[in-house]
């Protein structure tokens, strides 16, 4: 049985992707989720956009986040 992707995980490996300054395979993750339909709860949303902004992604986020 497969079982749904889980926001937690998928928050985790956001995270180090932005913060590893990986934004193509953190972009690509982002999308796949959205495909997928998983849905970040507000502190999730809160906390891979700090990792962005962080690792100087503000202008890679641009109808991607």
């Amino acid at each position: 049985m497969v079982s749904a992707p889980d926001m937690f995980s998928f928050r985790d490996m956001l995270m180090m992707l932005a913060r590893n300054k990986k934004v193509d395979e953190a972009e690509q993750g982002w999308q796949d989720l959205k495909r997928e339909e998983v849905l970040f709860d507000q502190h999730t949303f809160g906390d891979i956009t700090r990792a962005f902004l962080d690792n100087g992604f503000s202008d890679r986020g641009d109808g991607h986040i």
